[in-house]
């Protein structure tokens, strides 16, 4: 009786050790499943905390943000998130200060009462950083006017080496004719793609180039890894004044015609290609974006349809192509009532954007980090030399070497860029649109008025949808 007792005991005393080890191991298990909730929790030692949703940036942002601890004593944490940001905020795990790069993050945070209207920004030195964001930059969302810092800005449209345009058309003529592409009209431009591959000379704005050597025998690089929705900014922007008016627009209808208009834009690019539209034109490995840069940076083609994060892979290709690049505007035919800058403006935008939690209670702490954040030559320097991103105001505009990303700077500094209403399309909608192009356009190698007018119904039907 006494031995059952005993072992009874011993029964007893081994479950509740096992129990004990299960829970344990079953904690440490949450902790490593949730690797960013552990690491903050354990972590009391900052101040206020950020959400960075672009990896990439993270080693960065980390050392501006002890930068920062070094000269304010007050200590920022950085966190990295690899998704948007499309749920609440957690009360253990909130964040002061946190990125967002797709319209939809900002109406999901807006739903959610998380984004602080700046227009109730506290601080003074704060207001007038945010006086300084060039309008066609600011954040809007339904009845805000403003609500991100830009981290950095990018540029659109189609670079041209520079280098190859003084080799074709002499040193002497080579910037006048830059300046030219850059305000022609569609229509101008048409025919300078055509006189180019088959006369002698090219005229723009009444002025005629003579051709000295012979151009590529492709004229554009253009490949199907490339996004829809920045060349379509081009049709965009003439109706609609920013992303958030388009987000909210239940009818594009009003832009009746418009899509015909850029397909022949497209029809323009695609039918002047090394690799002409069909079977392979649509196949990733035969018409891949580092195919494109090559054939570009190999002086094979004359243009190619660009943003300026290519530069670094054209840099790969060639640093001296690489250095003699700049961009001239998209361009599309347009009707005389639309927008006059439409062909001469470039598409100017910002991929990412640092917001202010409004339910934070850090608030001032928030703001005073980013107006130094902003206006910091030891953060912009970070930020250029390590992730190449770049300030709207930067004055020193040599001092970026992505000749590309220079380009737009320059465009956006005189005055000459677009709002970036592209920004405000539904991702259904641009998905439906890229399915569309590829299997009935880009593997077509013609295409017939029937063409136009079933991808304009088809794209102002869609959206509707």
């Amino acid at each position: 009786m006494k031995y059952l007792r005993t072992k009874r005991f011993i029964a007893i005393i081994l479950f509740f050790v096992f129990s004990i080890v299960t829970v344990v191991l079953v904690m440490k298990w949450k902790k490593k499943s949730n690797p960013e909730k552990a690491e903050m929790v354990q972590n009391d030692s900052y101040d206020f905390l950020i959400f960075n949703t672009e990896p990439k940036f993270q080693d960065c942002l980390q050392k501006i943000a002890e930068e920062y601890r070094n000269i304010s004593g007050i200590v920022p944490a950085v966190v990295a998130k690899d998704s948007e940001i499309l749920y609440n905020f957690s009360s253990d795990l909130s964040p002061d200060i946190f990125m967002l790069k797709t319209f939809d993050e900002m109406k999901v945070q807006l739903q959610y009462g998380n984004i602080l209207d700046f227009l109730n920004a506290s601080e003074k030195t704060f207001q007038e950083v945010i006086k300084n964001i060039p309008d066609v930059l600011q954040a809007k969302v339904s009845n805000i006017n403003s609500c991100g810092i830009p981290v950095t800005i990018r540029g659109f449209g189609l670079a041209v080496n520079q280098k190859l345009l003084a080799s074709i058309f002499g040193e002497d003529s080579y910037k006048n004719l830059v300046n030219d592409l850059i305000v022609c009209s569609y229509e101008e431009f048409d025919k300078f793609v055509s006189d180019l591959k088959s006369s002698r000379s090219v005229k723009l704005n009444n002025m005629e180039y003579k051709i000295n050597q012979k151009p590529p025998e492709n004229i554009f690089s253009f490949h199907v890894e490339s996004p829809i929705s920045t060349p379509l900014n081009a049709i965009f922007s003439s109706f609609f004044e920013d992303a958030s008016d388009l987000a909210l627009s239940d009818s594009i209808s009003k832009m009746t015609g418009k899509f015909s208009d850029w397909l022949k834009a497209i029809d323009l690019i695609t039918s002047n290609t090394s690799l002409k539209r069909g079977r392979d034109f649509v196949n990733l490995e035969q018409n891949s974006r580092s195919k494109a840069i090559k054939e570009f940076s190999e002086g094979k083609s004359l243009f190619l349809v660009a943003d300026d994060t290519d530069y670094e892979e054209i840099k790969n290709c060639d640093s001296e192509v690489a250095s003699h690049l700049t961009f001239i505007p998209f361009k599309v035919s347009r009707t005389p009532d639309e927008n006059k800058d439409l062909n001469t403006n470039l598409t100017v935008y910002v991929p990412y954007y640092f917001m202010i939690n409004a339910k934070s209670s850090k608030s001032k702490m928030a703001q005073d980090f980013l107006t130094w954040f902003v206006s910091s030559p030891v953060a912009r320097k970070y930020l250029l030399e390590e992730i190449g991103c770049t300030s709207y105001d930067i004055r020193d505009v040599d001092s970026i070497e992505n000749t590309l990303l220079r380009s737009a700077v320059n465009y956006l500094q005189s005055g000459n860029s677009l709002a970036p209403v592209f920004q405000g399309i539904k991702k259904s909608w641009l998905n439906s649109v890229s399915q569309q192009l590829m299997k009935k356009y880009f593997s077509s190698s013609s295409w017939s008025a029937s063409h136009y007018n079933n991808f304009d119904s088809f794209c102002i039907k869609k959206w509707s949808q």
